[in-house]
Protein backbone atom coordinates (compact mmCIF):
# COMPACT_ATOMS: atom_id res chain seq x y z
CA UNK A 1 0.00 0.00 0.00
CA UNK A 2 2.77 2.46 0.88
CA UNK A 3 4.99 1.56 -2.22
CA UNK A 4 1.86 2.27 -4.50
CA UNK A 5 0.82 6.10 -2.43
CA UNK A 6 4.90 6.37 -3.20
CA UNK A 7 4.31 5.63 -6.68
CA UNK A 8 1.25 8.31 -6.85
CA UNK A 9 3.15 10.81 -5.60
CA UNK A 10 5.69 10.70 -7.62
CA UNK A 11 3.68 10.52 -10.88
CA UNK A 12 1.50 13.76 -9.31
CA UNK A 13 4.78 15.69 -8.65
CA UNK A 14 6.14 14.44 -12.33
CA UNK A 15 2.73 15.69 -13.61
CA UNK A 16 2.87 18.82 -11.94
CA UNK A 17 6.86 19.57 -13.37
CA UNK A 18 5.09 19.03 -16.89
CA UNK A 19 2.62 21.20 -16.55
CA UNK A 20 4.31 23.90 -15.30
CA UNK A 21 7.08 23.52 -18.32
CA UNK A 22 4.21 24.14 -20.68
CA UNK A 23 3.05 26.87 -18.63
CA UNK A 24 6.23 28.27 -19.33
CA UNK A 25 6.61 27.36 -22.76
CA UNK A 26 3.62 29.02 -23.80
CA UNK A 27 5.02 32.47 -22.94
CA UNK A 28 6.84 34.74 -25.76
CA UNK A 29 9.55 36.68 -25.59
CA UNK A 30 9.14 39.92 -27.80
CA UNK A 31 12.99 40.68 -29.08
CA UNK A 32 14.35 43.57 -30.86
CA UNK A 33 15.73 43.60 -33.91
CA UNK A 34 19.55 43.52 -34.23
CA UNK A 35 18.94 46.25 -37.25
CA UNK A 36 17.08 48.06 -34.84
CA UNK A 37 20.11 48.54 -32.76
CA UNK A 38 21.45 50.68 -35.00
CA UNK A 39 19.45 53.62 -34.26
CA UNK A 40 21.62 54.21 -31.61
CA UNK A 41 24.63 55.59 -32.41
CA UNK A 42 26.11 56.43 -28.98
CA UNK A 43 28.71 55.09 -26.83
CA UNK A 44 28.90 54.87 -22.73
CA UNK A 45 30.43 58.37 -21.82
CA UNK A 46 31.00 60.02 -24.62
CA UNK A 47 29.97 63.98 -24.75
CA UNK A 48 28.19 65.52 -26.96
CA UNK A 49 28.67 69.11 -27.02
CA UNK A 50 26.27 72.26 -28.79
CA UNK A 51 26.91 75.56 -29.88
CA UNK A 52 24.50 78.12 -30.16
CA UNK A 53 23.90 80.85 -32.81
CA UNK A 54 24.04 83.35 -29.78
CA UNK A 55 27.40 82.00 -29.30
CA UNK A 56 26.15 79.66 -26.62
CA UNK A 57 27.55 76.43 -25.27
CA UNK A 58 25.91 73.37 -23.82
CA UNK A 59 27.01 69.43 -23.54
CA UNK A 60 25.41 66.36 -22.72
CA UNK A 61 26.94 62.94 -21.16
CA UNK A 62 25.91 59.71 -22.20
CA UNK A 63 25.95 58.41 -18.71
CA UNK A 64 24.09 54.68 -19.08
CA UNK A 65 23.02 52.31 -21.52
CA UNK A 66 20.65 49.40 -20.44
CA UNK A 67 19.28 46.02 -21.92
CA UNK A 68 16.84 43.90 -20.34
CA UNK A 69 14.27 41.66 -20.29
CA UNK A 70 11.25 42.13 -18.07
CA UNK A 71 7.96 40.52 -17.65
CA UNK A 72 5.15 42.64 -19.19
CA UNK A 73 2.62 41.33 -16.93
CA UNK A 74 4.21 40.31 -13.73
CA UNK A 75 0.69 39.02 -12.19
CA UNK A 76 -0.45 36.90 -15.19
CA UNK A 77 0.07 32.60 -15.20
CA UNK A 78 1.15 32.72 -18.85
CA UNK A 79 3.64 36.16 -18.89
CA UNK A 80 5.52 37.38 -22.25
CA UNK A 81 8.81 38.88 -22.02
CA UNK A 82 9.57 42.57 -23.58
CA UNK A 83 13.08 43.92 -24.51
CA UNK A 84 14.08 46.79 -23.19
CA UNK A 85 17.34 48.79 -24.56
CA UNK A 86 17.78 52.64 -23.12
CA UNK A 87 20.17 55.26 -23.00
CA UNK A 88 20.44 57.81 -20.31
CA UNK A 89 21.92 61.26 -19.73
CA UNK A 90 23.65 63.68 -17.54
CA UNK A 91 23.92 67.32 -17.80
CA UNK A 92 27.18 67.71 -16.29
CA UNK A 93 29.89 64.84 -15.51
CA UNK A 94 29.33 65.13 -11.89
CA UNK A 95 25.31 65.90 -11.88
CA UNK A 96 23.73 63.92 -9.42
CA UNK A 97 20.51 62.80 -11.74
CA UNK A 98 20.50 61.79 -14.88
CA UNK A 99 17.55 62.14 -17.59
CA UNK A 100 16.17 59.41 -20.53
CA UNK A 101 17.78 60.25 -23.96
CA UNK A 102 16.32 57.35 -25.80
CA UNK A 103 15.27 53.90 -25.94
CA UNK A 104 13.66 51.23 -27.84
CA UNK A 105 11.02 48.64 -26.40
CA UNK A 106 9.31 45.67 -28.12
CA UNK A 107 5.83 45.34 -27.20
CA UNK A 108 3.12 42.58 -28.17
CA UNK A 109 0.69 45.15 -28.65
CA UNK A 110 2.59 47.99 -30.28
CA UNK A 111 5.25 46.34 -31.82
CA UNK A 112 9.20 47.90 -31.37
CA UNK A 113 8.68 50.98 -29.95
CA UNK A 114 10.96 54.15 -29.96
CA UNK A 115 11.38 57.27 -28.01
CA UNK A 116 13.94 59.92 -28.70
CA UNK A 117 14.37 62.85 -25.73
CA UNK A 118 16.50 65.67 -25.17
CA UNK A 119 17.21 67.28 -21.79
CA UNK A 120 20.03 69.75 -21.04
CA UNK A 121 21.09 72.60 -18.65
CA UNK A 122 18.69 74.99 -20.32
CA UNK A 123 16.46 72.88 -22.82
CA UNK A 124 13.49 70.67 -23.14
CA UNK A 125 12.09 68.42 -25.75
CA UNK A 126 8.32 68.31 -24.81
CA UNK A 127 7.47 65.55 -28.05
CA UNK A 128 5.69 62.54 -28.50
CA UNK A 129 6.01 60.41 -25.70
CA UNK A 130 6.44 56.89 -28.55
CA UNK A 131 7.17 56.25 -32.10
CA UNK A 132 6.25 52.79 -33.51
CA UNK A 133 8.98 51.30 -36.09
CA UNK A 134 6.50 51.79 -38.97
CA UNK A 135 5.54 55.43 -38.21
CA UNK A 136 9.38 56.35 -37.65
CA UNK A 137 9.47 54.55 -41.14
CA UNK A 138 7.37 56.71 -43.30
CA UNK A 139 8.47 60.33 -41.80
CA UNK A 140 10.25 61.61 -44.61
CA UNK A 141 13.99 62.05 -44.38
CA UNK A 142 15.62 65.35 -44.86
CA UNK A 143 19.09 66.70 -45.70
CA UNK A 144 20.20 68.93 -43.39
CA UNK A 145 23.80 70.36 -43.32
CA UNK A 146 25.17 71.49 -39.75
CA UNK A 147 28.59 73.12 -39.22
CA UNK A 148 30.48 71.62 -41.83
CA UNK A 149 28.50 68.54 -42.31
CA UNK A 150 25.79 67.22 -44.72
CA UNK A 151 23.49 64.55 -43.12
CA UNK A 152 21.11 63.17 -45.68
CA UNK A 153 19.24 60.66 -42.95
CA UNK A 154 17.36 63.54 -41.04
CA UNK A 155 13.60 63.00 -38.68
CA UNK A 156 12.49 66.56 -37.82
CA UNK A 157 10.42 65.64 -34.64
CA UNK A 158 8.10 68.83 -33.70
CA UNK A 159 7.11 69.81 -30.11
CA UNK A 160 3.78 68.57 -29.46
CA UNK A 161 3.20 69.51 -25.45
CA UNK A 162 2.51 73.11 -26.09
CA UNK A 163 1.77 73.47 -22.57
CA UNK A 164 4.80 74.36 -21.56
CA UNK A 165 5.77 76.57 -24.88
CA UNK A 166 6.38 79.58 -22.62
CA UNK A 167 9.23 78.01 -20.61
CA UNK A 168 12.63 79.53 -21.48
CA UNK A 169 14.11 75.88 -22.42
CA UNK A 170 11.03 74.89 -24.16
CA UNK A 171 12.40 73.02 -27.62
CA UNK A 172 10.78 73.54 -30.98
CA UNK A 173 11.97 70.80 -33.09
CA UNK A 174 14.49 67.85 -32.94
CA UNK A 175 16.72 66.75 -35.64
CA UNK A 176 17.85 63.16 -35.44
CA UNK A 177 20.31 61.69 -37.88
CA UNK A 178 19.56 57.63 -38.23
CA UNK A 179 23.32 57.05 -38.37
CA UNK A 180 24.64 59.90 -36.16
CA UNK A 181 21.89 60.90 -33.25
CA UNK A 182 21.44 64.29 -32.26
CA UNK A 183 22.38 67.16 -34.77
CA UNK A 184 20.72 69.63 -34.21
CA UNK A 185 17.83 71.50 -31.73
CA UNK A 186 15.63 74.55 -32.29
CA UNK A 187 14.42 76.27 -29.53
CA UNK A 188 12.07 79.34 -29.49
CA UNK A 189 12.94 83.13 -30.60
CA UNK A 190 15.13 81.69 -33.32
CA UNK A 191 17.71 79.59 -31.30
CA UNK A 192 19.27 77.32 -32.96
CA UNK A 193 21.55 74.83 -31.56
CA UNK A 194 23.98 72.46 -33.41
CA UNK A 195 26.22 69.76 -32.82
CA UNK A 196 29.96 70.55 -32.85
CA UNK A 197 32.15 67.64 -31.16
CA UNK A 198 31.41 63.94 -29.90
CA UNK A 199 33.97 63.26 -27.38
Amino acid sequence: MEVFNCNIMKNNQLLLVLIFLAVLSCSKTYKIPKEVFALNPYNKGERLIFESNKNKNDSIYIYEINHFTSVNDPLGIIADKEEHYSLTTKRSENASFSDPFFSIISTEEKGIMVKMELHTEDAWFYGKNNYSLNELNKLPLKTIRVKDKEYTDVWVFNATDREYENRDNFIEKLYWSKSNGIIRYDKKNNEVWELIARK
